[in-house]
């Protein structure tokens, strides 16, 4: 199945017959334990000296927890996010070195249908929601409109 959960054509799945609606996402690999659970492991790069687990790494490791329990597989309820940080202090003259970092993080799927939900009935309206201006992208929206 990895092979397939790999594909962001098809991704692990999860369908909710009351929302007509899938849910779905292409993991990058999975961790089995000698418990027979499953821990979801996402490849992360940056440029950042330090390795930051930001809410949306988050968010996709609950997601990806979601998707396998509702798949039947018992899980850990964790997640891996395996860091490759660019060294720069070694410089970039014939290589790009990387140190590797994994940070290990705790899942909750517990809300991940609720926001499936929501998700799933603002698609379904006619028109989308009203912007508040006033947020970040609302102010990025409007600086970037000048140009």
């Amino acid at each position: 199945m990895l092979d397939e959960w790999r594909s962001n054509l098809k991704g692990i799945r999860y369908y909710d017959p009351t929302l007509d609606a899938t849910l779905f996402g292409a993991v990058d690999d999975i961790l089995e334990f000698s418990d027979g659970k499953l821990a979801p492991l996402d490849y992360k790069s940056t440029g950042s000296k330090v390795a930051t687990v930001y809410d949306r790494f988050q968010l996709q490791m609950d997601i990806y927890t979601f998707l396998l329990e509702k798949n039947g597989y018992k899980t850990v309820r964790k997640g891996c996010l395996a860091f490759y940080v660019v060294d720069k202090e070694n410089g970039f003259e014939d290589r790009l070195p990387f140190k590797k970092e994994i940070q290990v993080i705790d899942t909750d799927p517990s809300y991940v249908q609720g926001l499936f939900e929501e998700a799933v009935a603002i698609l379904r309206k006619d028109a989308p929601p009203s912007h508040n201006p006033d947020c970040q992208y609302g102010q990025w929206l409007k600086e970037a409109s000048n140009y």
